[in-house]
């Protein structure tokens, strides 16, 4: 039960990343890494593939491209268990999430997804 997650984030929303960031932090938890885009994912993917990053749970947007077809948290997610990549992976999005272990609706209490890193 990690009371001081260590989290990566996927995350193309600013204002998202700097004030639900700062609240998950003011909780005791540091998010260490985070991808803002496709080209930013790429590379923060192929981190964690490495096992450059010590992670306690990586919080995945569906879409990190506003408007687009692609769903990224469902390719990203796929492409870090096909490397046998066990974090637990949150899907934080305004679209279901299946693909993940745990769906938080980005529309709900903020506090559901701090409950959710803590109860890993």
């Amino acid at each position: 039960m990690p009371e001081n997650a260590k989290i990566a984030w996927f995350e193309d929303d600013e204002d998202t990343l700097k004030y639900l960031g700062a609240y998950l932090e003011r909780r005791g938890h540091k998010v260490i890494a985070t991808a803002k885009n496709e080209e930013e994912a790429e590379e923060l993917i192929d981190r964690i593939i490495e096992g450059e990053l010590e992670l306690d749970a990586i919080i995945m947007d569906g879409r990190l491209v506003k408007d687009s077809k692609i769903n990224h948290g469902k390719k990203y997610s796929t492409i870090l268990k096909n490397h046998g990549v066990e974090t637990t992976v949150i899907g934080y999005s305004g679209d279901p999430a299946p693909w993940s272990h745990i769906e938080i609706d980005k529309l709900g209490d903020r506090t559901e997804l701090n409950q959710a890193i803590t109860d890993i």
